[in-house]
């Protein structure tokens, strides 16, 4: 998809992965960034990068009539990024894990079907749009200390597979993302390499302008997918 002239929104899009990809994206030419926030004390943005018009809304994912007033208000969106996401290094057994558990299936799994479902509708009037969840290879690999961060992006992943499926012959491409640790706020507390926000936003811009479905925007995430899918055609067959 060529991004000049494109409408786009970006949940967490003030932080991290989010607010790289709204940069990376206004040098591509976008006309309008749609940035949502969850708290007033975290927006501090541009209006406007080159020729790119940034429109900060805040939003709590986990809320339906929020994400459906969203929805109409941001019904130009050719492009969808649903980047919002929560973690609490959390193990299955840890004192906190019930409500670290309920939390991140909230944010992680629930406000992006949220998101999904009420924007859908008008992606689908669109010419060609596009539809992007970014997820984790703790979909699909359970990262020690993260399991129930990963079980929240294991029942995104399988959202993101249906969403295709349901969107499958339309005009909607739907695009999941599944990088390793990335350096922000999310991975602090964690003592390991990291790669950029904005190496990822680079990968991200890159499948969004050759179609991609699958994103794999790092060197981890790209070993892990040749060491858990062996045979490209096994991984094919779990993501189609």
């Amino acid at each position: 998809m060529d991004i000049s002239n494109k409408v786009i929104l970006i949940t967490g899009g003030n932080g991290g992965i989010g607010w790289a990809l709204a940069k990376s994206l206004c040098t591509k030419g976008a006309k309008k960034i749609y940035v949502t926030y969850l708290n007033d004390g975290d927006i501090n943005i541009d209006s406007i990068i080159g020729a790119t018009v940034i429109e900060p809304l805040k939003l709590d994912v986990t809320k339906k009539e929020q994400v459906k007033n969203i929805a109409l208000k941001c019904a130009d969106a050719d492009i969808v990024i649903n980047n919002a996401g929560v973690e609490y290094a959390t193990s299955f057994t840890d004192a906190n894990t019930l409500e670290a558990a309920e939390l991140e299936m909230k944010v992680n799994y629930h406000g992006t079907h949220y998101v999904s479902y009420y924007f859908l509708p008008y992606l689908r009037q669109k010419p060609k749009a596009l539809l992007i969840n970014i997820l984790s290879i703790g979909g699909f690999v359970l990262v020690n200390k993260l399991g129930t961060y990963c079980a929240s992006k294991a029942a995104t992943h399988f959202l993101t597979k249906g969403l295709r499926q349901d969107c499958k012959n339309s005009n909607v491409t739907v695009m999941g993302v599944y990088p390793g640790y990335v350096d922000t706020d999310m991975t602090t507390n964690l003592n390991v390499e990291k790669v950029t926000p904005d190496s990822i936003a680079e990968s991200i811009i890159l499948g969004i302008e050759n179609d991609s479905e699958i994103v794999f925007p790092d060197i981890m995430s790209n070993n892990l997918k040749d060491t858990v899918f062996w045979d490209n055609a096994i991984f094919e067959t779990l993501t189609s």
